[in-house]
């Protein structure tokens, strides 16, 4: 009798199916695809694409935008778990994995992010567990190393230095005491939170003060933006604060997020509607290609390199 148990609960598996074999795109119909020349590349170009019933159809022009100082590493997102080669980066441990995590939580940047979120284990959990890990080469993102989280990701609420933008997604204002914790050891880590709330001693340390305007001489990279939800469950040192911005200076590479012109990231927002579930991907374009057909990727204009 135990044996055919057994034997109907491995058919019930089977016939289940392995949840990690669906894209990471499952269930997106918007998707923000940003593609580099490789891991060491701090600039890379946009696409924006909808889901129809033909496939994938692009969204207006592709546009440059700038990465990490350092490029671009495996972040911990919705994509399949990652182990780096150990000659890339030391050891074997594995990034992504999260691909069961809500979607909808607010998570923020190495350049910021936002409010706690609710790390209880969720029923799926187990399910994640089973998930392959791919022994692949790319280095891991890491707090402070400069380099833009790759993988697919949910995204988070926008932001920015007015109350309101024209934007559907939730819209979060930043004030003059808004902080997102970049310090790995304090309980607040990968999240906005306001100093008058949580006190001034809890976002002691940060260097990501969210009103860079009146921080730092009027800059205008926090003036509009969108978190990407990149360490969604804000494992200490896996890296934190990364948002899509405005870039200060022309191509001006950032810590780790994703920069753009004030024009182009208009258009982003008004666009992104959170009712069509949109993603962000950020991959190498050698990456993009082999993964594209088991991700179930947009396909790329010829014409997706970098601009002359």
């Amino acid at each position: 009798m135990k044996s055919l148990l057994r034997c109907l609960a491995v058919a019930a598996l089977s016939l289940a199916g392995p949840v990690w074999a669906a894209s990471p795109l499952d269930g997106a119909r918007q998707v923000v695809v940003v593609t580099s020349e490789g891991w060491d590349s701090t600039h890379g170009r946009l696409q924006a694409f909808t889901r129809t019933d033909r496939g994938w159809k692009p969204e207006g022009t592709a546009f440059d935008v700038a990465l990490g100082r350092s490029g671009s590493a495996w972040g911990i997102g919705l994509h399949p778990a990652v182990a780096a080669a150990a000659a890339s980066v030391g050891d074997a441990a594995s990034v992504g994995d999260d691909r069961w995590s809500s979607r909808s939580s607010a998570s923020t940047r190495d350049d910021q992010r936002s409010s706690p979120t609710d790390a209880t284990a969720s029923p799926t959990d187990a399910a994640a567990a089973r998930a392959p890990v791919q022994a692949i080469g790319g280095p891991r993102k890491r707090e402070g190393d400069g380099r833009s989280p790759a993988g697919v990701f949910a995204l988070g609420t926008a932001f920015g230095y007015a109350a309101q933008a024209d934007t559907a997604l939730p819209w979060q204002p930043m004030q003059e005491s808004s902080y997102c914790m970049d310090v790995p050891d304090s309980p607040y880590y990968n999240r906005i939170v306001d100093a008058e709330r949580v006190g001034a001693e809890a976002v002691e340390g940060s260097t990501e003060p969210m009103r860079l305007d009146l921080h730092n001489k009027g800059d205008v990279r926090y003036q509009q933006g969108f978190v990407i939800n990149h360490n969604p469950r804000n494992v200490p040192g896996q890296g934190s604060c990364i948002f899509a911005h405005l870039w200060r200076r022309e191509g001006e590479a950032t810590a780790g997020c994703t920069a753009m012109t004030a024009a182009h990231m208009q258009q982003l927002l008004a666009w992104l509607d959170p009712r069509q579930d949109p993603l962000f991907v950020l991959l190498p374009r050698a990456e993009y290609a082999r993964l594209q057909q088991a991700w179930e990727l947009p396909a790329l204009a010829a014409a997706h390199g970098p601009t002359p």
